[in-house]
């Protein structure tokens, strides 16, 4: 029982991080997007469009630019804490399942 509830806070715990951070990544990337004058883009692309925007940007504003870099910066600390919270989630559901598989039989 306690093994199961472990589970289901895990996997709870994973879907609300997930939702978070995939809010605050996609706006991030989509402000930076803009910044250079680009359209906003699918979570899965944004990050390498922004690093392309930003290597060949359509704008020279330098005030533009530079927000732009500030926000791809801060994106990749984002992504990284992003990974690290779902790595955390996933090994915790592991550890779980493992607990759930390892009970003996009522």
């Amino acid at each position: 029982m306690a093994a199961r509830l472990a589970l289901e806070r895990a996997q709870g715990e994973m879907e609300q991080s997930d939702v978070k951070m995939l809010l605050r990544i996609r706006s991030m990337t989509n402000a930076g997007l803009r910044a250079l004058g680009e359209q906003p883009a699918l979570l899965t692309s944004e990050y390498k469009r922004l690093e392309a925007a930003l290597a060949n940007p359509k704008t020279q504003d330098p005030a533009r630019i530079a927000t732009a870099r500030e926000t791809f910066t801060r994106l990749g600390v984002e992504m990284k804490v992003y990974t690290d919270l779902e790595t955390m989630a996933v090994e915790q559901m592991k550890h779980a399942l493992q607990l759930i598989e390892s009970a003996p039989a009522n």
